[in-house]
Parts: structure tokens; sequence; C-alpha cells
């Protein structure tokens, strides 16, 4: 008898196992806490939907810090971010 697992999350035709996750979450994790990131830091994430963007939040968390999830669409400007407003600033491409 097969047992019932549940699935994995996948986004487009990219499959990521727990474990992968939880991996990266970590190291995630321990990148923010080395750049500041503590629990009265509130960190913002601009990222598509995508398992960058689980991990990502993930990783906020588990670094103890608050997390805020921007939509990309909303937060793009012509200028660009104003980044010295902001402790902690973590890009990905």
């Amino acid at each position: 008898m097969a047992s019932t697992r549940t699935p994995s999350p996948e986004w487009l035709d990219r499959r990521i196992s727990y474990r992968e996750l939880d991996a990266r979450a970590a190291r995630l994790a321990s990148h923010l806490r080395a750049w500041g990131a503590d629990r009265n830091s509130l960190i913002s994430i601009v990222l598509p939907r995508s398992p960058a963007r689980i991990i990502a939040v993930l990783g906020v968390l588990r670094a103890g810090s608050a997390c805020l999830p921007v939509d990309v669409l909303l937060f793009r400007t012509p200028r660009g971010v104003n980044s010295e407003r902001y402790r902690v600033t973590v890009e990905f491409v």
C-alpha cells in the first residue's frame, strides 16, 4: 500500500523538494542574521510568485524578522528603489 504524501511545491516545470526548500530557507536565514536582521527588522520581499519567493518568506521568518511580501508590479518605479532608507537590502535577480 503506497503512502499518501503531500506533493512537492512546483512552479511551471520546476519542482523543489521540502528538504531543498528547508535547506535554502535556513541558508538565507543565516545570511540575513549575519547582515544584521533580527526580531526588530522588517524585510520586504519583491519577487514574483515562485519557489524563490517561498524560500525568501521562510528564510526571513526563520531569521526571526517580519516579512512583507510586495507585488513586483506595484513596487517598480521609474527611478528604482531608494535603498538608503533601509538597513538591510537583499536583491535576488
